[in-house]
């Protein structure tokens, strides 16, 4: 029974380890297309033609703000490694091996250790790489902001 409940508890870690990295795949989706919004804005700031001073100051203050946002998103695209559980070659032929119970329950036990351990510190990670993509859009809107005011100005 013990054995059924901890190879029951590892599948459900297992589960949760691949809802985190399709999590990582879905905040680089949204990175790169802010990265991409960040490219045309960057064209249309030196496409822009001031006429009048006035409108230097916002002008100066959203290519920074975008230079920033660029950074702060750059910096939470960076490659993290995350942990993805034990991988070991001819897995189940060692579960198979392992007919002794209790030298598999205890093999379950430290699975589902490294396990909770990989969750815990993948969490992390995506809860920087989280924080670093809302600061950068933050930025980034800023940056939009001031730079659509230089063209009213």
């Amino acid at each position: 029974m013990e054995e059924k409940m901890l190879q029951l508890a590892c599948s459900e870690a297992r589960k949760k380890l691949n809802n985190q990295l399709s999590a990582i795949n879905s905040v680089d989706q949204k990175i790169g297309m802010l990265l991409g919004l960040i490219g045309v804005s960057l064209a249309l700031s030196f496409d822009n033609k001031l006429k009048i001073a006035n409108a230097v100051l916002p002008y100066i203050i959203g290519l920074l703000l975008l230079a920033i946002s660029a950074l702060l998103l750059f910096f939470a695209y960076r490659c993290i490694r995350l942990k993805t559980g034990l991988n070991i070659k001819g897995y189940s032929e060692l579960i198979e091996k392992l007919k002794n119970k209790t030298t598999l329950i205890t093999f379950l036990k430290h699975q589902l250790l490294y396990f909770e351990d990989s969750i815990i510190s993948n969490n992390k990670l995506i809860k920087q790489k989280n924080k670093s993509l809302a600061y950068g859009a933050i930025t980034l809107l800023a940056s939009l902001l001031f730079c659509i005011a230089s063209y009213l100005m």
